[in-house]
């Protein structure tokens, strides 16, 4: 599965931002990448 590079940034960018752990941090984001990568997908 392909990830959405510009919403895995902003989100991880976002998250470190509000102080959360960095690897909290990264899968949060993967995640949130993910699901706007199937959007853009049209899945």
């Amino acid at each position: 599965m392909s990830l959405d590079e510009e919403t895995f940034e902003k989100t991880l960018n976002e998250l470190i931002a509000k102080g959360t752990d960095r690897r909290v941090a990264e899968g949060q984001a993967r995640r949130a990448a993910m699901i706007a990568a199937r959007k853009k997908a049209g899945g």
